[in-house]
């Protein structure tokens, strides 16, 4: 009996944990267009860069800020600025951006994993219960 608990648990810890690796793999892999899939960053990286460049003012220090009150130019900087942090991001490879979301989050996505695996471990345990009534 304790053989099916454990066989469902371990079982169950790796699916989960499997799945959740998967998926985040997804994000980055594959690069370029497989049987019409391709990962979440590489095909969305225009877009991606696109609204970063938009929204890069609220990082930008409060002294930066200010030359977009020049008058007559300050516009011109801001969207100048804008539109080189976007383009920056599209040139970019798609390995530097993976990494750079790696170092980012990466231990969220180690958490990511190891939640999917607990609580595949979770769900092992309550089938074995389950099955375990039947016997």
């Amino acid at each position: 009996m304790i053989e099916l608990y454990l066989i469902s648990v371990v079982v169950g810890f790796v699916i989960g944990f499997s799945t959740n690796w998967l998926a985040i793999l997804a994000l980055f892999r594959p690069r370029k267009r497989v049987l019409g899939f391709q990962g979440l960053l590489p095909r969305y990286k225009k877009e991606l860069a696109e609204k970063i460049g938009k929204n890069v003012h609220i990082i930008m220090p409060e002294s930066f800020k200010k030359s977009f009150k020049i008058p007559f130019v300050g516009k011109k900087i801001q969207e100048f600025f804008k539109n080189s942090v976007s383009e920056e991001i599209v040139k970019m490879d798609d390995k530097e951006l993976e990494k750079i979301v790696r170092n980012v989050a990466g231990k969220e996505l180690k958490f990511i994993e190891i939640l999917g695996g607990l609580i595949g471990a979770g769900m092992g345990l309550i089938q074995a219960f389950m099955v375990s009534l039947l016997i």
